[in-house]
């Protein structure tokens, strides 16, 4: 199991997998869409703005905003851990 603890929030993988929104879901992209939600959820919560977190992402504004809007196809597992440990949230794998 990866986790990366940094606050009280948290991105479940396996909790998000499972649930209902998910796997009712038919096809990869409202699944990404469903990932992109909680990334905005959470950014939205701890009152962080676009240009702090990919400052400390280290990427330009411009990527993480089309990466957040769900403009852009894909997002690695290195984004996801770099955006983890930018908003201080907990990665949970199993």
């Amino acid at each position: 199991m990866k986790t990366i603890q940094k606050n009280q929030a948290t991105i479940n993988i396996e909790n998000l997998v499972k649930s209902k929104q998910y796997k009712d879901s038919s096809n990869e992209f409202k699944k990404t869409q469903l990932f992109i939600a909680k990334m905005n959820e959470i950014m939205e919560k701890k009152s962080l703005k676009q240009s702090e977190v990919a400052s400390k992402m280290n990427i330009s504004q411009s990527n993480l905003s089309r990466l957040l809007s769900g403009n852009r196809p894909t997002c690695s597992f290195e984004t996801i851990i770099k955006f983890c440990d930018a908003v201080g949230v907990k990665l949970i794998i199993s």
